[in-house]
């Protein structure tokens, strides 16, 4: 399956004048597996190589590849596994599961919307986007909550093929 992800903190505002901050960043190197023949019974899993990580500033991707955040050096990846996979939705469906991010395993629950690409001929049976939250501070990532706050939200896009 090729897939890619995101991921952007939660704005947090800093004065009356409505001054925001709020960092995205793409990651460029994303595997993952999906077996969904019969949604019940599916399985889901996502990798994202945490060292890929872009916010198109390098003084700011070295810090998120630091210690005080993603800690590449230890931690290189990211991982989701599905426990659950349930329709939700004609072209919608929940994926409850597991996500282990520096050490630390946390649920986590996935709302994705599928949509089928009719318009080309080829190998692409379905495109995902699911999008989901985690706390940061939950998994040994507290600096800066103040300034940038506490919730990331993780975007993964995937093309399923036949």
């Amino acid at each position: 399956m090729g897939a890619g992800a995101g991921l952007r903190t939660g704005q947090r505002k800093r004065s009356k004048t409505g001054t925001a901050y709020s960092t995205q960043a793409i990651t460029s190197s994303t595997v993952g597996s999906a077996v969904m023949l019969n949604i019940p019974a599916s399985r889901v899993q996502v990798s994202i190589d945490t060292s890929s990580v872009n916010t198109r500033d390098a003084q700011q991707d070295v810090q998120l590849r630091g210690p005080d955040f993603f800690d590449v050096a230890h931690f290189p990846v990211m991982n989701f596994v599905s426990t659950r996979v349930e329709r939700t939705g004609a072209h919608a469906l929940r994926i409850t599961g597991d996500v282990t991010l520096r050490g630390i395993t946390r649920p986590m629950v996935l709302a994705v919307e599928v949509t089928q690409d009719l318009s080309q001929a080829g190998p692409v049976a379905a495109r995902f986007t699911a999008t989901g939250q985690i706390k940061r501070s939950q998994f040994g990532m507290p600096k800066y909550l103040d300034i940038t706050g506490d919730t990331v939200e993780i975007r993964i896009s995937a093309n399923a093929v036949r």
